[in-house]
């Protein structure tokens, strides 16, 4: 799974206590930074925002597999449609990827770079219920959509 845009410029809205994977750049390299911790920690990034200019020095790592499975998903291959397309004769690119949370009727389904989609399966009715389904940037805002719909 390859994703285009490995950075994104966040909002000075986005920050809370446990943000992490940000990186500022000072000193011409980019320099990874260690989760907000309390509220002296948000003085130097608020600070970056304060100069009243269009921030360009701080960044968050966009979310791909390795952050969804480090929150206890689990990749499931979607080999129905590889197996559908190779038939045909054509190369599979997946437009999405589907993780299972283990000890809960969870499914999350990724779709790089736009959008995560997570669902409840009933198993008696055999229904979905969304419980998300919208944009997801990076882990902070994985972290927080979980906490909101209970995960």
């Amino acid at each position: 799974m390859e994703q285009q845009n490995k950075y994104y410029t966040p909002d000075a809205g986005d920050f809370c206590i446990g943000y992490c994977n940000y990186e500022i750049f000072s000193e011409g390299e980019w320099t990874k930074q260690p989760p907000l911790e309390n509220s002296y920690d948000f003085n130097e990034v608020y600070d970056l925002f304060n100069e009243g200019k269009t921030v360009t020095n701080l960044r968050t790592k966009s979310l791909d597999q390795s952050d969804i499975e480090s929150l206890g998903w689990i990749y499931k291959e979607d080999s129905f449609h590889r197996k559908l397309t190779e038939e045909k004769g054509k190369v599979y690119v997946p437009t999405h990827y589907w993780f299972t949370k283990p000890d809960t009727k969870m499914t999350l389904t990724w779709y790089p770079g736009i959008k995560v989609h997570i669902e409840e399966c009933d198993i008696t009715f055999m229904l979905p219920s969304i419980k998300y389904s919208g944009e997801c940037k990076s882990i902070n805002e994985l972290r927080l959509i979980q906490k909101f719909i209970g995960i």
